[in-house]
């Protein structure tokens, strides 16, 4: 297949297959118990939270959009902390003639359930390709796995279903944001901090307080590591990491086709694997 134009901003990405563990969260002590700061902390003393979630992106923001959007958690007093504006990424305005290399692939299930959370509708789903067909070929392309959404969702699907749905990671990030914003139990957004130290809180309860470059310091009865491969909630709660460095690294491009596609094809090549993912109007996002 040719290719007309390559756009936007072309992204390496460095290649490791370095796994975690488990989920970085680490719970502490029961409700009803007020936790004490340290003696070094008694000028200062944290603000007590019963979650704290480190990490604005999409991890981070769907969690709190979850907990914004529940009845039965309604009274919990949530803060999400994370070095970005998060304030522009919540007003971000897509660009006419391009998309971002950076993208996401969600399943029919996601989908459905930013529908339900109320999510869906804060994001800018014109920009939204529906995946109706993945074609998965070796090297030499005599091996073929050709998957289309009535095979793949079979009695589940409806017309509009497709299997997946690509979308921009700034798109889901920013519409997430926009829906927590609308909710009638907004949490408190920590923007531009970044995590300097974590260390247990004294006293009967132990809450883990956490200092911010901005000198807040917050306590929490349950914090959560969204925040990447270098995670200091994970270092914080022990939990280690391993893989295999490769010395690669991965391209990320915006294209522009020559025709329409709907599909998403793969390739496996000795050099490593190839995949371009369909966009609306004729785009497509090559990894």
């Amino acid at each position: 297949m040719d290719f007309a134009k390559v756009f936007g901003r072309v992204q390496l990405r460095r290649i490791s297959n370095r796994r975690i563990g488990s989920p970085a969260v680490r719970g502490f002590a029961t409700a009803g118990q007020e936790p004490s700061g340290s003696q070094e902390q008694a000028s200062k003393r944290p603000k007590i939270y019963d979650v704290v979630i480190v990490g604005g992106g999409a991890a981070g923001c769907a969690l709190a959009s979850a907990l914004c959007s529940s009845k039965t958690l309604s009274k919990l007093r949530i803060a999400m902390v994370d070095p970005a504006k998060l304030g522009q990424i919540g007003e971000w305005q897509p660009p006419a003639d391009m998309y971002l290399p950076r993208t996401l692939q969600i399943t029919l299930s996601n989908k459905r359930y930013f529908e339900s959370r109320g999510v869906w509708e804060h994001c800018y789903t014109d920009r939204v390709q529906p995946c109706d067909r993945a074609v998965v070929t070796d090297a030499s392309g005599s091996s073929q796995l050709d998957l289309d959404a009535a095979g793949a969702l079979g009695r589940m699907a409806s017309r509009d279903d497709s299997v997946a749905y690509m979308i921009e990671t700034k798109n889901l990030v920013s519409g997430l944001l926009r829906s927590i914003r609308s909710s009638q139990r907004p949490i408190d957004m920590i923007e531009r901090a970044k995590v300097v130290k974590i260390e247990p809180g004294h006293g009967p309860t132990k809450w883990p307080v956490v200092t911010l470059s901005n000198k807040d310091m917050l306590q929490a009865r349950l914090l959560v590591g969204a925040d990447g491969g270098n995670s200091q909630i994970r270092k914080f709660a022990g939990i280690g990491t391993y893989g295999t460095e490769y010395g690669q690294y991965g391209l990320v491009a915006t294209l522009c086709l020559e025709q329409l596609n709907t599909a998403a094809f793969q390739r496996f090549l000795p050099t490593g694997p190839i995949a371009m993912l369909p966009f609306p109007n004729g785009y497509a996002n090559l990894i």
